[in-house]
């Protein structure tokens, strides 16, 4: 069977069990259906899950710092290994990783409580000391997002009709792209993106479909967590093969 196949070639892409790679393809359905039915059905569910300051939005917070860390310990491997080009690719995506948490905490301003400053209040949207909510900006960092989940979605589609199985990937390719298992991580910020940036939503339902991108972004924000520490954890079983030592696994 098909889809029998495609989950053990990606657990054994990812050295992990089965179940954790159908957990994996789970997320980007199953956390849009259930914030959809909250949405229907339970309208604080639904804001806990995409209100300001609230699960949703701290979740996507740890996501980004586990991955912002994950990708500083790959940063770490490729300066000690000498190898410039990742050093320098790694070390331009933890910056923008930090950016990210810096701006999804508005700078520290949701942990330490201190007031926006009055010029930048009045331009922001929500009144807060982050960028990505600044009128302008704001488009820019959409597009930004449409971009990613171009990205995410493309390539890895592109590197499976070009060299097939991901473990005949090369290795910039396997360094710089998500594993095709990702795809509906970052399809589903391409999808969203692409409406919301070109079409308006409908009046009756702005509120919901407004606060639904969310979730969208917690989705991405998982997507980069599990990219990091899936490049992580293949160059650790790399050392590890080359000292003789023994892959791990998970599950």
């Amino acid at each position: 069977m098909l889809i029998r196949r495609m989950i053990a070639s990606a657990a054994e892409d990812w050295k992990s069990s089965p179940t954790f790679i159908v957990i994996v393809a789970a997320v980007p359905f199953v956390l849009p259906l259930i914030t959809i039915a909250a949405g229907v059905v339970h309208r604080p569910t639904f804001d806990m899950l995409t209100g300001e300051d609230r699960l949703g939005e701290w979740m996507q917070v740890v996501a980004w710092l586990g991955a912002t860390c994950f990708t500083g310990l790959l940063l770490l491997r490729f300066a000690r290994a000498q190898d410039a080009l990742f050093a320098f690719l790694y070390g331009f995506f933890l910056c923008g990783l930090i950016f990210i948490v810096g701006e999804e905490i508005s700078w520290g301003q949701r942990i330490f409580g201190f007031s926006t400053p009055e010029t930048l209040s009045e331009i922001n949207r929500q009144g807060e000391s982050n960028l990505h909510n600044v009128y302008g900006v704001q488009t820019m960092f959409s597009w930004g997002m449409f971009v990613v989940g171009a990205y995410g979605t493309i390539m890895p589609c592109f590197a499976v009709w070009r060299w097939g199985s991901y473990r005949d990937w090369p290795f910039f390719a396997m360094r710089i792209t998500p594993h095709w298992i990702l795809i509906p991580y970052f399809l589903l910020m391409l999808v969203w993106r692409t409406y919301r940036n070109l079409f308006e939503p409908l009046r009756d339902y702005y509120y919901a479909i407004s606060e639904f991108g969310e979730v969208t972004e917690l989705v991405l924000a998982i997507a980069f967590l599990l990219f990091s520490w899936h490049q992580w954890r293949v160059l650790g079983r790399d050392a590890a093969g080359e000292s003789g030592g023994s892959p791990d696994i998970v599950g």
